[in-house]
């Protein structure tokens, strides 16, 4: 809807903006918006509570399909992640082999945190985690070996995931 504002931003003439329509698209994007289930007018409360309302976003819309779930603070989806990875029970990991796979690639994993939650079918991502950590959850995704990243824009950052559902 700002294609304008940005060629203005950019100095593009009018003549060099495009704008590319749903039909331009290889996959059907559907939008919701959920906002009255995690809406409070307080922001501390909002961001508090998120963790504890994903999961049953998360569990309507999944369908055993990859996921991003994209956070605003390395705290928070840290947070997110323990969360969901608690509430999930088995929810994402869908046969021993997986399971196996992901076992094994924890072993490798320097953070404790993301240790443990990459054992559950759920990876966080964010800027404060080492180069091979972050590597390693973004190559288990494309595997399709992990179906849940939850994350900060910077994975958003010139990386392109297969991911079906996508939770701002």
């Amino acid at each position: 809807p700002n294609i304008d504002d940005i060629g203005d931003w950019l100095e593009c003439k009018n003549t060099h903006i495009f704008s590319f329509g749903k039909a331009f698209r290889p996959v059907t994007l559907y939008l919701k918006f959920n906002v009255e289930h995690f809406y409070s007018n307080n922001e501390y409360l909002f961001d508090k509570n998120l963790p504890e309302k994903l999961f049953d976003t998360l569990k309507k819309y999944y369908r055993g399909r990859p996921a991003l779930v994209f956070c605003g603070t390395r705290k928070g989806v840290v947070s997110a992640a323990t969360q969901l990875q608690q509430d999930c029970g088995n929810l994402f990991i869908k046969s021993n082999n997986q399971r196996q796979i992901l076992l094994d690639a924890s072993q490798d994993i320097e953070n404790s945190a993301l240790k443990s939650s990459i054992k559950r079918g759920v990876g966080f991502h964010h800027a404060g985690l080492s180069v091979g950590d972050r590597r390693r959850v973004e190559n288990l995704f494309i595997d399709s070996t992990l179906q849940v990243i939850v994350c900060t824009t910077t994975l958003a950052m010139g990386v392109n995931l297969p991911a079906h559902l996508v939770i701002v």
